[in-house]
């Protein structure tokens, strides 16, 4: 087909193409952001979609099939670059005797009973474990969590 370029358009934006977008699956834009495609259609073929930005709102856009965002191809935050895969939650420890001092004076919620909680007392058992408040750092873990919402653990790096 003759398009806008007076070129065969079609074979111009896929020529090359590494991916080709489809319908139901979300992307990752150059700037790391989620993108949604709903639709494809269109003279050039066009994705439609939406970029959902990293304050959870929602930008409506369109791309080329093969995931660029500008019909010259010039580069853009925007450009879609791979398929979206879910980042891997962070894995929490335990705390230990070296943390403490991220530890004082902080705030944690315990889950079952919603009682807040200042730590004032941290100490060693005699195994070498750190005790918050008279707690093993291995229950305020499971137990607790800071007044964000986060685990009460230091995530494992």
């Amino acid at each position: 087909m003759v398009g806008l370029l007076g070129a065969d358009v079609e074979s111009y934006f896929l020529e090359g193409c590494q991916m080709r977008l489809e319908v139901g699956k979300k992307y990752k834009t150059r700037l790391g952001h989620r993108a949604f495609i709903f639709s494809t259609s269109g003279i050039p073929q066009e994705a439609l979609g939406y970029i959902e930005l990293h304050d959870g709102s929602h930008e409506p856009s369109r791309w080329f099939m093969d995931g660029a965002f500008h019909c010259d191809k010039k580069e853009s935050c925007n450009d879609i670059i791979s398929e979206w895969t879910e980042p891997k939650p962070p894995q929490y420890i335990p705390y230990t005797w070296e943390d403490r001092e991220q530890l004082r004076g902080r705030w944690y919620r315990e889950k079952a009973t919603q009682t807040e909680v200042m730590i004032k007392r941290l100490s060693i058992n005699l195994k070498g474990e750190l005790l918050v408040n008279g707690f093993n750092a291995s229950w305020l873990l499971a137990n607790c969590e800071w007044l964000d919402g986060t685990p009460c653990g230091k995530v494992v790096e």
